[in-house]
């Protein structure tokens, strides 16, 4: 997951904002309390925007507590309490980020390499456990990361065909909801936002892609040698755009209690300021050089 899944803090009302916060600290203990410490390093805001869908469409009791940890050691925090939404976007996380670290074996050389696959190596039993506790979800990921793979080796110049395997791949995780209606809707929410963000990282990278020779489907659907001129930066926001609206369709069918607010400032704040500073820097993540374009 790549952290471009955020509200606009500064359009939240003061409430919302703390249940933002407490949402995003309660998910750290519980990845925490369920893998360890070291796995709370890889938690980022997409994973709490899943997280805080599945416990407003779960309809489950949030009830919060406050506790110190390495971030606050001094001043405890207002911190949401587990519940089954939690457990669940836990899993996620690690079976995510793991597949993240497997296709960095793949991608990098030399001593990137080495440093993945002792990464892969530490991460292995974690792994394990969540997929375990998730096997229809880990499934679901390996399947569609598999055709991720062959669409990248083959360097099919199609938005849709790359961002689709991983489209489908977030939109696995509303099979965690047991009401079939609510189901459907959050698929379809998770899928377009899913899109959202593989065409925002393409997008994002497309400077280090080009420099580097590695796949990227921004550059092939405009046949780019540079930075993508005005006219094509239109063409990739209307694409996200057209993302984000789908996003908010079902959003507005789904049910989501307290969090409706938090999720309408992502998907209607949120997200085009990802696209417009896209369109005005060619850049959202400038401190993330040298990272490469794949499958997570």
């Amino acid at each position: 997951m790549f952290g471009y899944v955020k509200p606009s803090k500064g359009e939240l009302r003061v409430w919302e904002y703390e249940l933002w916060r407490a949402a995003y600290c309660g998910l750290c203990h519980t990845l925490k309390r369920r893998y360890g410490v070291v796995w709370t390093l890889l938690l980022n805001y997409d994973f709490c925007y899943l997280a805080i869908l599945l416990c407003g469409a779960k309809d489950d009791r949030c009830t919060a507590c406050k506790k110190r940890c390495m971030a606050s050691p001094i001043r405890p925090l207002q911190v949401m309490a587990g519940n089954a939404a939690l457990d669940y976007s836990a899993d996620a996380t690690v079976i995510l980020s793991y597949h993240k670290i497997r296709d960095g074996i793949r991608d990098e050389h030399g001593w990137k390499r080495l440093f993945y696959r002792v990464l892969a190596f530490l991460a292995r039993h974690g792994y394990r456990r969540a997929a375990k506790r998730q096997p229809a979800f880990d499934r679901a990921v390996r399947e569609n990361l598999d055709v991720l793979d062959r669409v990248e080796a083959a360097r099919t110049p199609s938005l849709d065909r790359a961002a689709d395997p991983f489209a489908k791949t977030l939109a696995a995780a509303s099979e965690a909801l047991p009401n079939d209606e609510r189901r459907r809707i959050l698929r379809e929410l998770l899928y377009h936002t899913g899109r959202f963000i593989y065409i925002a990282d393409a997008w994002d990278d497309v400077t280090d892609d080009l420099r580097s020779g590695s796949y990227n489907p921004v550059a092939l659907r405009y046949n780019l040698n540079r930075a993508p001129d005005a006219d094509t930066a239109a063409a990739l926001s209307e694409t996200l755009e057209q993302s984000a609206a789908s996003a908010i369709a079902a959003m507005e069918l789904l049910p989501l209690g307290d969090f409706t607010g938090i999720v309408e400032n992502v998907l209607y704040l949120g997200l085009p300021a990802v696209a417009n500073a896209l369109r005005e820097n060619g850049c959202v993540h400038k401190s993330q050089k040298g990272k490469r374009h794949g499958s997570l």
